[in-house]
């Protein structure tokens, strides 16, 4: 990577909110949120190192300036990361997606200590799965099991896999996850053996996004681009045989997609 890039400047060189006029930012985010909504998307606005929304005055200051269409996408280890506590956003402005990663303290604190750069902390090993760091994830389990969440919660790791072999981290992570929540009905996908994909979203069959979407990502794999039949050989390719039923709009507009673990 050309050492310009922004994640290859030292961390102090973040850029800062401030440094903006933000009611006209977040009323652009705002704007395209709203169109997306219409569209039955949800926007997760995922604040990050070295980003413009990136420690918790800056959060609490974007959230406050954007409309209530405009949904947070909590991320466990960026907050820790920047001195911020994940409880406290989540229990101030509710989350829409979840990003699920730990940070390695002793990492970290070499990291400021040294100035570097967000790819080279990488390197350094400032990120784990879940588990294998120092966050305290007891808050977002509590939450996951208590609230009602029904959307993604996405595993990272975000490691050298020369130094962190990608599938022993990956079963670490599920096998660390599911002991984490300890509850039947949160489904996990165990992402190291195969699984099925359950499509929760009728109205992507109906009108046909979903095999337009596939024709333009793999039109030679796909006889009839308007028929959403033809994607299911794709689809099963790519996320198992087992691919599962449709269910109701009401759940669909609550989840998304949603993924599941084989029974």
């Amino acid at each position: 990577m050309p050492d310009n890039l922004p994640l290859n400047r030292p961390l102090s060189q973040s850029p800062h909110l401030k440094s903006i006029d933000l009611p006209p930012y977040a009323e652009k985010v705002s704007q395209f949120a709203t169109q997306l909504n219409q569209q039955g998307i949800k926007l997760a606005y995922h604040y990050h190192l070295m980003m413009l929304v990136e420690t918790a005055e800056e959060i609490a200051a974007f959230f406050e300036s954007t409309s209530e269409a405009v949904g947070l996408l909590l991320h466990t280890d960026h907050a820790y990361a920047a001195c911020a506590d994940y409880g406290g956003i989540l229990r101030r402005f509710g989350v829409v997606h979840i990003h699920f990663k730990d940070v390695r303290h002793r990492v970290l604190e070499g990291v400021y200590k040294n100035d570097m750069s967000f790819n080279a902390a990488i390197r350094a090993g400032i990120f784990t799965v879940p588990g294998g760091g120092d966050v305290d994830f007891t808050e977002i389990a509590t939450f996951v099991r208590a609230s009602g969440y029904r959307g993604w919660v996405v595993v990272e790791a975000e490691q050298d896999p020369v130094k962190a072999a990608p599938r022993v981290y990956a079963e670490k992570a599920y096998g660390d996850w599911r002991q984490l929540i300890e509850d039947p009905e949160v489904h996990v996908v165990d992402i190291t053996t195969p699984n099925f994909v359950e499509l929760t979203c009728p109205n992507l069959f109906s009108d046909n996004r979903l095999a337009s979407l596939l024709f333009r990502l793999m039109p030679e794999q796909i006889s009839e681009p308007h028929q959403p039949s033809s994607c299911l050989p794709v689809l099963q390719k790519y996320f198992g045989r087992q691919l599962c039923r449709s269910t109701g709009t009401r759940e669909y507009q609550q989840t998304g997609f949603r993924c599941t673990a084989p029974s």
